[in-house]
């Protein structure tokens, strides 16, 4: 089912995997898309967060191996194997514990600003807006209870 826009206009329809479901979000939010102009802030946000989008398909579809120094510092190798178009891809990056923190810092800050970008824009929408799949119902467990 199709988004509607704010302005009414048909928006395009998100697909379901993650990496699918970004692009088509960034499209949506682009200067030039359906919510272009309620979604400047959130395009930027988005935009950053995408730099490191390499990391969530290592950390969600990678193997690792975890070394252990003579210091008690850790190294992990982490080996990625991609098939797009009947072409296999791979990826290997190693990372030391300093480094590792650091990018996951990174990772946490991003993904906060997203978040909270995301989250203002969907606040600047009303309620009642029709969507492509309704919002869940809030329950109120005092007045749920027998």
């Amino acid at each position: 089912m199709p988004v509607i826009a704010w302005n009414g206009t048909i928006g395009p329809q998100v697909r379901h995997l993650v990496g699918q479901r970004l692009s088509d979000l960034a499209v949506a939010i682009e200067p030039e898309g359906p919510f272009g102009a309620e979604g400047k802030a959130a395009y930027r946000a988005l935009e950053e967060f995408r730099k490191l989008e390499g990391l969530r398909t290592l950390l969600g579809h990678g193997v690792a191996k975890v070394t252990l120094e003579r210091n008690g510092k850790w190294i992990i190798i982490m080996r990625h194997l991609s098939i797009k178009a009947l072409a296999e891809g791979r990826n290997i990056r190693v990372f030391e514990q300093s480094e590792a923190d650091a990018v996951m810092s990174e990772l946490r800050k991003r993904s906060n600003k997203i978040c909270s970008t995301l989250g203002s824009f969907r606040r600047r929408f009303p309620a009642d807006m029709p969507s492509s799949r309704p919002r869940p119902q809030m329950r109120n467990r005092s007045t749920d209870l027998p």
